[in-house]
């Protein structure tokens, strides 16, 4: 045993002597080799977290890194992430929530007449059959056979063509009465007064001193020419008539660069140039009716 550690002894004596290059170590690398030892003896001396271990699929397990890679948008070195809304994207948000806001509150009031123009055409329908229970209650036909038959006339009053009727209210009193009627009346054969012929018409707020008024030529057609003066006002939908006819008609359209005034039936009365005419926008519905004699 002590043979062999001197003969090792002497060899490496020897290879030393053989190869004095490997004798001298430089410092610089000395230091290295240094720094790597202890490097190497703290990560084997430091205690190492072990991968955990994550059930995947029956049968395989799934290593999860200890070290995660942070991802982006969290906290990385204490600092707070800075996404969010710009100001011109609450710029967009607010002008886009503008516009619905405004397109809404257009359609409030267009909503409001609507509903407005329904309960009004509900109740003049109502209105029109308790004018009709009135005329024949009151023996309208009775009375058109001591007139002049083929003539037209105007009820409740038969002499007055601008003599409304009113609607009685709850309270039977019709001071208070929101609607009104007036029925006009005709023959239809000038020679028999068996049949006649009814226009009903349901009025708010009858008030006949603010009927427009004018002279115009009236033809059998739906066409009013010649007009002397365009009542203020006057649109589409209002009513005009004929002051010796007496009937209304619902106004289609007006031409005032011609003059004209298109209504939305032919016109039935007795024709002539230069009529005198009542207009109106009070009428809420018209209804026409027959009467016969039992």
């Amino acid at each position: 045993m002590h043979l062999r550690n001197k003969i090792d002894k002497t060899s490496m004596f020897q290879y030393l002597n053989t190869k004095p290059e490997n004798s001298i170590i430089d410092n610089n690398q000395s230091s290295i080799f240094n720094r790597k030892s202890l490097a190497q003896t703290a990560e084997r001396i430091a205690p190492r977290p072990r991968p955990s271990l994550r059930l995947g699929r029956p049968g395989r397990a799934k290593i999860v890194n200890p070290w995660p890679r942070p991802q982006s948008g969290s906290h990385q070195g204490g600092l707070k992430s800075q996404a969010g809304f710009t100001l011109i994207e609450i710029g967009i948000a607010i002008f886009i929530l503008a516009i619905g806001l405004i397109g809404m509150l257009a359609l409030f009031p267009i909503g409001v007449d609507s509903i407005k123009k329904v309960t009004q055409y509900s109740n003049a329908a109502i209105l029109s059959e308790l004018a009709i229970s009135d005329l024949k209650t009151n023996d309208i036909v009775g009375i058109m056979g001591t007139l002049t038959a083929g003539q037209t006339y105007t009820y409740p009053d038969i002499n007055n063509i601008n003599q409304d009727k009113q609607f009685e209210d709850s309270s039977v009193n019709t001071v208070l009465a929101r609607y009104s009627w007036q029925a006009i009346v005709k023959s239809i054969n000038t020679t028999d007064t068996n049949l006649v012929r009814a226009q009903i018409a349901i009025f708010r707020n009858f008030n006949s001193s603010q009927f427009g008024t004018g002279t115009a030529d009236f033809a059998a057609s739906p066409s009013v020419s010649n007009v002397s003066a365009f009542p203020s006002g006057l649109t589409s939908k209002h009513y005009i008539r004929a002051d010796n006819d007496k009937f209304w008609y619902r106004i289609d359209s007006i031409g005032t660069a011609t003059t004209t005034i298109a209504l939305e039936g032919p016109f039935l009365g007795n024709t002539g140039a230069g009529l005198a005419f009542s207009t109106t926008d009070d009428i809420i519905d018209i209804y026409e009716t027959m009467f016969a004699k039992r």
